[in-house]
């Protein structure tokens, strides 16, 4: 089981290069797809993106917004939960698995 993980961007190129290092090298690479939607970003975080493999990209030419922009990753998320991180987010060792385990556990639980 996978979960897609949905990054919004718009500029702030350090802060998504924090975030996007932190996912590699905190989570297995078999237990999610990474969906990045840019929001016409201006400052290298376009090139930045595109330099990755295995990303799922959405490139807005212009700021959509949060909301549309989340929307539209949650749209070619495959995925069997979806989750939604900010590019400003350092992740940390173990960090996914419980996440999983308390969603599952219950029907009253949502990301």
């Amino acid at each position: 089981m996978i979960t897609s993980i949905v990054v919004l961007t718009y500029n702030e190129l350090d802060k998504t290069k924090q975030c996007i290092d932190s996912l590699y090298k905190h989570t297995k690479r078999d237990d999610y797809e990474l969906i990045i939607v840019d929001n016409g970003s201006s400052d290298g975080t376009k090139a930045y993106i595109q330099s990755l493999s295995d990303v799922i990209f959405i490139d807005n030419e212009k700021n959509q917004g949060f909301a549309k922009g989340c929307n539209q990753g949650l749209n070619v998320a495959t995925g069997a939960d979806v989750l939604f991180l900010n590019n400003d987010t350092v992740l940390t060792p173990n960090w996914l698995e419980p996440l999983r385990k308390a969603l599952h556990e219950t029907d009253q639980v949502a990301w």
